[in-house]
């Protein structure tokens, strides 16, 4: 099912795809089930036209008013019937089908539209540059002491 928070929306696409017979078809969308109405066609025109072996998308908004309540399902049902022309300009409808989908309604951190917010990693650049200038002041500061040329800052050695 499609998961979304109250206040969301979101463009399904349907897909259409013709891979069987031996001719284009033209379809035409009716949706039958708006699930309370949370879904709209996004296209004006709703016949569809799928050539022979190629496909076609339906796209559907679904939108979830911020006062819908969680959890809660709707269902969305589309009806797809086949146009075809009749001869002399006229039309006729053959066979068709339904498209059936659930639209659960969630809360935000279920959602399809949820982007955690990345972790703070503790070795990310900025840690990691200072730690390796630190480790290589502390490497310098010992190399010198020993060759005797901090001797201004640490006394000079006992013999």
């Amino acid at each position: 099912p499609l998961k979304l928070a109250p206040g969301e929306s979101m463009i399904v696409t349907l897909g259409l795809q013709n891979g069987v017979g031996s001719e284009n078809v033209t379809l035409r969308a009716n949706l039958t089930s708006d699930g309370d109405g949370i879904a709209t066609f996004v296209d004006e025109n709703l016949d569809y036209f799928v050539p022979l072996g190629g496909g076609a998308g339906v796209p559907v908004k679904i939108e979830i008013p911020e006062d819908e309540n969680i959890p809660s399902t709707h269902q969305i049902t589309i009806l797809f019937m086949q146009v075809s022309s009749g001869g002399e300009g006229m039309v006729s409808v053959a066979g068709g089908f339904t498209a059936k989908f659930p639209v659960e309604i969630v809360v935000e951190g279920e959602s399809e539209l949820y982007v955690p917010k990345p972790k703070r990693d503790f070795w990310n650049k900025k840690t990691f540059n200072w730690a390796v200038l630190i480790i290589l002041t502390a490497i310098v500061l010992f190399v010198l002491k020993r060759k005797g040329k901090l001797d201004f800052l640490f006394g000079k050695k006992r013999k």
